[in-house]
């Protein structure tokens, strides 16, 4: 009978973990939970920079259709200091965007421009004319503040008032 107890005890002290166990599987979850946080936040600036282009491509092309129903010539401006979009569809005021920036850039190569107007004006006859432009195209980059590989590209069409968004230069 007490070589059974003892073949319990032996069978009792051998389940669980040892503490080494545990350490090897905590500093695996540590490493994995910083790899998720990184990802995590990259994907959260992507998200806000497409949504910000998003709402702006609707804005401009709102802001085009309303000039062609009503015949009357509506702008759209942009605050590239204060990453601001002021349209008169919206009666509460200019729009923020933090988080993300807001810049003109050149239709041809990329590269970005400054102006002294930065309004782009849909006419009611179903064109776009303003600044930034080069070659009769008006486009804006919207990207993360942070930085990051994700930009979309706003551009308007100066001769038929169009707006498109692009994930790569165009």
């Amino acid at each position: 009978m007490g070589e059974k107890n003892k073949a319990s005890m032996r069978q009792k002290s051998q389940k669980g973990f040892t503490l080494t166990e545990m350490m090897v599987t905590i500093a695996i979850g540590g490493i994995l939970m910083g790899i998720a946080v990184n990802a995590y936040a990259d994907m959260r600036e992507r998200t806000r920079a497409k949504s910000v282009a998003e709402e702006i491509n609707s804005t401009l092309t709102a802001a085009r259709l309303q000039a062609l129903s009503s015949r009357l010539d509506t702008s759209v401006a942009f605050d590239f200091a204060n990453d601001s979009v002021t349209s008169p569809l919206w009666p509460a005021g200019p729009r923020v965007y933090p988080g993300v920036d807001l810049v003109a850039f050149k239709f041809t190569g990329c590269q970005p421009k400054t102006s002294a107007n930065n309004a782009i004006k849909f006419k009611s006859t179903g064109g776009a004319s303003g600044s930034p432009g080069v070659l009769g195209n008006m486009s804006i980059l919207v990207r993360p503040t942070a930085g990051g590989s994700s930009a979309y590209y706003l551009v308007v069409n100066g001769t038929g008032g169009r707006v498109r968004m692009m994930e790569r230069c165009p």
